[in-house]
C-alpha cells in the first residue's frame, strides 16, 4: 500500500486535463483549448494507481480491504465526517467504519429542510425514505451511536447569483447539477463542522465510487471517469477541512483493483462473458451501448453483497433516484431530483443566471463535447444531456 496521502489542492480532488502539453484544472478550459478532433487527457493519480500490478488480484478479502481503508482514513484526521446519501456506495463505506468499531465523529446528509413540507420533494426523497430510516434502524439495534446531522442547504442557493464570478466555472466543469454548490457551502459553513475544524483536521468522507470496467477486444480494463470526481467541490486551502474518496484511494489502490477482479471473476465463471448484450450494457466504452442501470444491477451486489439483499442482475430492491434521473441525464442538472429549486427556491433571476452561465460555456466549446450529438444544441438540451465524460488511462486486468 502506498504512502498515506492528504489531499491539499484542487488538483488532488479533481485531477487535471492535458491538451497540447498544457495542463488545465477546469474541464471547460480544456475543451475550449482542443482543436478539431482533439480530446483532452484526464489524469487522476496515474503514478499511484500504476504502482501495483493490475493483472494480479489482491489476496485480501474485499471486506478486509474496506476495513483497512477505513482504518487508514481514520489515521489521517483528527475528526471524521461521513457523507451519507442513502445510496449503497456510501452505505458500505459507512458500515466499514461502524461494523469495525472505527470511530466516525458525525454522519451528515444534505437537503432542503427549511422549505414547507420538505417530504414532498424528490430533492429530499432519498434521505427521508432511505437514509434516515436506515440509521434509525441501526440505532434501535444498538449498532449506531454516532451523531447524525441533517445539513440544510436551502440558504445557499442564493449564492448562485450573488457571486461576482461564475459558480459553474468554479464547479470545474464535471457535473453542473445545481445542487452541488449549495451542498458544498452548507457543509463548509455548518457551525458544527466549523467547530470541529477549529479543534483539528477534519476529513470529509464520500462514497466515491464503484469501479468502471471496460471489456473490449477480449481484454478487461479498469478506468476512472471524471464525472464521478465532480460530486464534491474542493474546500478552500487553509480551512483544515479535507475530502477523501473512500474507494478511489490513491493511497490504497488495492481497493478498486480487488473490486475489479471480483467483478471480472463473476462474469467469467458464470459464462456471462459470452453474452454480448449483457457485456456491452455493463462494460462498453461506448455510451450508446452502455446502460448504467444494468451495470449497477450486476456490480453492486458483487462488491457490496454483504449489505445488499439483491442478486446480480436483479433490479434494486430499495428506493433510489440514481445519480441523475428524470428529465435529465449524463452530467447535466437533474431537474426532477432538483424540484425544490425549480418549484420553490429558484427566483427568475437565479434561473436566468443558471441558463446564462450555461450559454456562456456553450459558446466556448465544440458541440461534440455535449452529450446527445446535437449539431447546434440549445441550452435546454445542454442541461438535459450534460457534458461528455472523460476517462483516464486504462489499467489492464487480463494479460
Amino acid at each position: 500500500m502506498n504512502k498515506i496521502l492528504r489531499y491539499l489542492s484542487q488538483k488532488d480532488y479533481m485531477g487535471s486535463y492535458m491538451v497540447n502539453g498544457i495542463e488545465f484544472l477546469n474541464k471547460f478550459d480544456a475543451f475550449a483549448a482542443c482543436g478539431p478532433g482533439q480530446w483532452p487527457s484526464w489524469y487522476w493519480f496515474d503514478q499511484e494507481f500504476s504502482s501495483i500490478d493490475w493483472t494480479v488480484e489482491p489476496s485480501q478479502d474485499l471486506y478486509d480491504l474496506y476495513k483497512l481503508r477505513a482504518q487508514q482514513i481514520r489515521s489521517k484526521y483528527d475528526y471524521l465526517v461521513m457523507c451519507w446519501s442513502g445510496g449503497v456506495d456510501s452505505l458500505v463505506a459507512m458500515r466499514s467504519f461502524v461494523d469495525n468499531d472505527i470511530k466516525i465523529d458525525a454522519v451528515v446528509s444534505f437537503g432542503a429542510w427549511s422549505v414547507n413540507n420538505p417530504e414532498n420533494y424528490l430533492n429530499n426523497a432519498e434521505i427521508l425514505k432511505v437514509a434516515v430510516p436506515y440509521l434509525n434502524q441501526l440505532r434501535n439495534n444498538n449498532k449506531f451511536d454516532t451523531p447524525y446531522w441533517l445539513i440544510d442547504d436551502t440558504p445557499y442557493y442564493q449564492e448562485l447569483t450573488n457571486q461576482n464570478d461564475s459558480w459553474l466555472e468554479r464547479s470545474n466543469g464535471r457535473v453542473f447539477t445545481i445542487r452541488i454548490m449549495p451542498m458544498h457551502l452548507g457543509l463548509l459553513r455548518d457551525p458544527r463542522i466549523q467547530a470541529l475544524r477549529m479543534k483539528g483536521s477534519v476529513g470529509i468522507v464520500y462514497g466515491v465510487e464503484k469501479p468502471k470496467l471496460i471489456y473490449e477486444d477480449s481484454v478487461w480494463k479498469f478506468t476512472f471517469l471524471d464525472v464521478h470526481a465532480g460530486i464534491a467541490m474542493p474546500p478552500p486551502q487553509g480551512q483544515n477541512i479535507y475530502l477523501d474518496y473512500f474507494y478511489w484511494a490513491p493511497d490504497m489502490p488495492e481497493v478498486v483493483c480487488k473490486q475489479s477482479h471480483v467483478i471480472k471473476n463473476y462474469f467469467e465463471q458464470t459464462g456471462l462473458i459470452n453474452n454480448p448484450d449483457i457485456m456491452n450494457r455493463c462494460f462498453s466504452r461506448q455510451a450508446s451501448l452502455y446502460h448504467r442501470g444494468t451495470a449497477r444491477s450486476y456490480i453492486d451486489p458483487l462488491i457490496y453483497g454483504r449489505y445488499s439483499k439483491d442478486k446480480p442482475g436483479e433490479p434494486r430492491s430499495y428506493f433510489s433516484l440514481g445519480k441523475v434521473e428524470g428529465k435529465t441525464g449524463g452530467s447535466g442538472g437533474g431537474q426532477d431530483k432538483e424540484d425544490v429549486f425549480w418549484d420553490v427556491i429558484g427566483t427568475d433571476q437565479m434561473k436566468n443566471e443558471y441558463f446564462g452561465q450555461l450559454s456562456a460555456v456553450m459558446k466556448r466549446i465544440d458541440p461534440s463535447f455535449i452529450n446527445g450529438h446535437h449539431k447546434d444544441p440549445t441550452v435546454e438540451q445542454f442541461v438535459k444531456a450534460g457534458i461528455v465524460g472523460t476517462f483516464t488511462k486504462d489499467y489492464v486486468l487480463s494479460k
